[in-house]
């Protein structure tokens, strides 16, 4: 978290970045350029949005190409 609070600026296309180990609340406070959630906070956006619509996941995939770019990062902290 703290090297995000040190970049200048940060890729137009990242929506919100993903920690493993943090508080809603805890998120909520840091004073960062781009949104921050939990991982809990992540699978229960996505139950939520299963509950609401069983076709959504089906109608997100429709829209993707076999070229789209999804990145997932992990890192130690060190």
């Amino acid at each position: 978290v703290r090297k995000l609070q040190d970049m200048q600026s940060l890729p137009e296309k990242l929506k919100f970045v993903v920690v493993f180990e943090i508080e809603k609340q805890e998120a909520e406070k840091l004073e960062l350029k781009i949104p921050v959630i939990g991982f809990a906070e992540l699978l229960e956006s996505g139950k939520e949005m299963l509950a609401q619509s069983s076709a959504c996941v089906q109608s997100m995939s429709e829209g993707l190409k076999q070229d789209d770019l999804a990145t997932i990062v992990y890192t130690s902290g060190t």
